[in-house]
Order: C-alpha cells, then sequence, then structure tokens
C-alpha cells in the first residue's frame, strides 16, 4: 500500500444509460496497535452522476468479534496462523444476513475481543469500552485529529435490529464469570439506551452455546435475565 495519496479506479468504460452500485470495501478491521495504517477515502471524482440509493428494507447493526470480522473466510480452509490476509469483508454472516434482507447494516467487530475482556484476559479490549465512539480503539494523534476517539451521534443511523455475538474470547480470557455476567447486562442496556427503537438479537454458534453451557451457565443467564424486563431481546444460535 502506498503512502501517499494515490488515484484508484473504481469504474469504468459502462454503458451511460445504466444506474450501478460501486461498494468501496476494506477487508480488515482497525488494529489499535497500528497508529499509521489508514485508509483514508479524500475525493471521489466521476464525469456520470449521483444518484440516491434506494430505501434499505431493514437496518442493521452487528457487532462482534472474529466471526464478525470475517477472520478465516479466505485462504486455505485449515490454515490457523493469524494474520490480515485471512480476513474478508463479505463471505461472512454479517454481509450475507444483510444481501438476503436486503438491509444496510453497520459492522463493530474486533478479533479477539470480548464483552469483558480480551482472550489474552485484557480487561482493556472488551467492546462496549468503545461502543459509543466513533473508533475509540485506535491510538495516535493523527487517529484522534481523525475524529475516532469522538462520540458517536447515533442518531445517523438507528438500525431496527441490532445483532450481538460475543463470548468467545471472555471465555478463554477469565474465570470471574460474575464480572461476565454483569459486562453483558450492562452492554445490554447501553445498546438499548442508545438505540431504543431496536430488537436485540444475541447470536450464538453451536459451539458457542455447548462451551458455555459446560464452562458455565452465566452468560446465558445474564441474557435470560434481562429478558425479563426485555421485550426487544431474542436469543438464537447460527
Amino acid at each position: 500500500m502506498n503512502v501517499r495519496a494515490t488515484e484508484i479506479c473504481l469504474f469504468r468504460n459502462m454503458e451511460g444509460d445504466k444506474v450501478r452500485n460501486v461498494k468501496f470495501l476494506r477487508d480488515t478491521p482497525a488494529f489499535p496497535t497500528d497508529e499509521k495504517t489508514l485508509l483514508q477515502v479524500l475525493s471521489v471524482e466521476t464525469d456520470g452522476e449521483f444518484f440516491p440509493l434506494e430505501e434499505p428494507k431493514l437496518r442493521m447493526e452487528v457487532i462482534g468479534d472474529s466471526i464478525t470480522s470475517g477472520e478465516g473466510c479466505s485462504g486455505a480452509e485449515r490454515e490457523m496462523t493469524w494474520n490480515s490476509f485471512c480476513f474478508n469483508a463479505v463471505d461472512h454472516y454479517a454481509y450475507m444476513a444483510a444481501k438476503e434482507l436486503g438491509a444496510v447494516y453497520h459492522c463493530i467487530s474486533q478479533s479477539s475481543w470480548g464483552v469483558f475482556c480480551s482472550w489474552e484476559g485484557n480487561e482493556q479490549q472488551a467492546i462496549p469500552l468503545y461502543y459509543e465512539q466513533v473508533c475509540g480503539l485506535l491510538n495516535g494523534e493523527r487517529n484522534k485529529e481523525l475524529g475516532a476517539l469522538e462520540k458517536w451521534d447515533f442518531q445517523k443511523f438507528q438500525p431496527d435490529v441490532v445483532v450481538v455475538n460475543l463470548g468467545t474470547n471472555d471465555g478463554s480470557g477469565t474465570r470471574d464469570m460474575e464480572k461476565v455476567e454483569k459486562a453483558v447486562i450492562d452492554f445490554l442496556r447501553k445498546i438499548r439506551a442508545c438505540n431504543p427503537e431496536s430488537i436485540r438479537d444475541i447470536c450464538l454458534t453451536k459451539r458457542q452455546r455447548r462451551y458455555w453451557q459446560k464452562k458455565s451457565g452465566r452468560f446465558l443467564a445474564a441474557a435470560r435475565m434481562f429478558l425479563l424486563n426485555e421485550q426487544k431481546i431474542m436469543v438464537n444460535y447460527l
């Protein structure tokens, strides 16, 4: 990747009598330990016309870890080495679900992070701590100048559905299930406060469900406890 401003042609030599959609995607999530690497769109040039997007059938927000970041969706099937090459922004459940539902979606995810701590037990690497910022997990003055640490205006995007898939890394990073339980409930409350009209959908894979049932029932119990006073939360299994 060049370290200077570069022109990239996304679209050329198309008939002028048709409307087309163009997607511009970055495959990898933000890296907290990398203060220099960024993808910044400075301007867009065209000799055609821009038209308003069609109104989506649904608005989704998806919150998660490496599963939601698309880790492992590229490369050899049994390749287990962690590297940015194996991330894929389109061949994972969040993107595919949004496409099937005709939805526009926001994705908030970070590989190895959890709802209380990371898989290494770092309690500062938890999604809820940065949920209300533009991209608060980034470091460095440049990212600060670009607004990464600013408060996110939730009125810009009010989802109909918020999907949460977290917990895998918490199970590896801590044995203090009481703190995990509290973190789950606190995060659900935060999501509700920021998105008061949305439906919250807690999604677990079959492996996650078996793991948490074996390790401790607290993670699932916390979600079910919240259900008693909240009619807009569902627990589903992927």
